[in-house]
């Protein structure tokens, strides 16, 4: 049964420094605990990854709007 739950879990978080642009993505208030399970399998669920595949998908974008975004610091 699909719930969304998983989907409405991620969030993102841009943490800027004085060199560095740090993306943090994933469940990070821990409404999706198993959400880590999914990702990465445990000794009983094989892995359905989620976020890796985005990642594969859109790093390129996400590579580019994080150096701008480091270029206006």
């Amino acid at each position: 049964r699909q719930t969304g739950r998983l989907r409405e879990s991620i969030e993102s978080k841009v943490e800027v420094s004085a060199n560095t642009v740090r993306l943090t993505a994933g469940d990070l208030s821990g409404k999706a605990p198993y959400a880590l399970y999914l990702e990465y399998g445990s000794v009983s669920i094989l892995p359905r990854p989620f976020l890796l595949p985005a990642l594969s998908t859109y790093g390129d974008i996400l590579q580019s709007g994080l150096k701008t975004i480091a270029e206006d610091l």
